[in-house]
């Protein structure tokens, strides 16, 4: 694609000069670029952002891959397990625990409701670890929760 620019700094200097009030047109259009400015993004720019990847592309080392995983469980409100993911949570710091609640129309109105519970980690053993663990206190609470990917 083709870049855009749009230049707002335009101005009629020769009316502007003999205006009665210099000042205050400068005070304005100097505003106005800076909202301008503020509500930019210049990476979104396809010649910049390609320019701006170019300049550390040859920095960027690679690091630990992150790894996600889930329990899917059909019928378990979020609320049913929030207590004790918030304990998970405390004794496992480096991983990262969330609830999403989900709503599906499956047919003719009819809506499958859940929870969607995901663990995410650099470190693989801690990951699978709190996955069992999510898995046993969904089980414990009378649902059948789905992992993924799977063991």
């Amino acid at each position: 694609g083709k870049d855009i620019s749009c230049n707002l700094g335009s101005l009629n200097s020769a009316a502007a000069m003999d205006s009665e009030n210099f000042g205050r047109t400068i005070e304005n259009a100097i505003r106005a670029l800076t909202a301008v400015s503020d509500m930019s993004d210049i990476a979104c720019v396809p010649s910049i952002a390609r320019g701006m990847l170019e300049d550390i592309a040859h920095r960027l080392v690679g690091g630990a891959v992150t790894r996600s995983r889930s329990v899917k469980a059909d019928n378990l409100r979020e609320g049913d397990i929030a207590v004790a993911l918030g304990q998970l949570q405390d004794r496992y710091p480096h991983v990262s625990i969330g609830s999403y609640p989900y709503f599906l129309e499956v047919q003719d109105g009819e809506v499958k409701r859940g929870t969607h519970l995901v663990a995410r980690s650099t470190d693989d053993g801690a990951l699978d670890a709190v996955i069992a663990e999510i898995a046993a206190m969904v089980a414990a609470l009378g649902f059948d929760g789905r992992i993924d990917p799977a063991d």
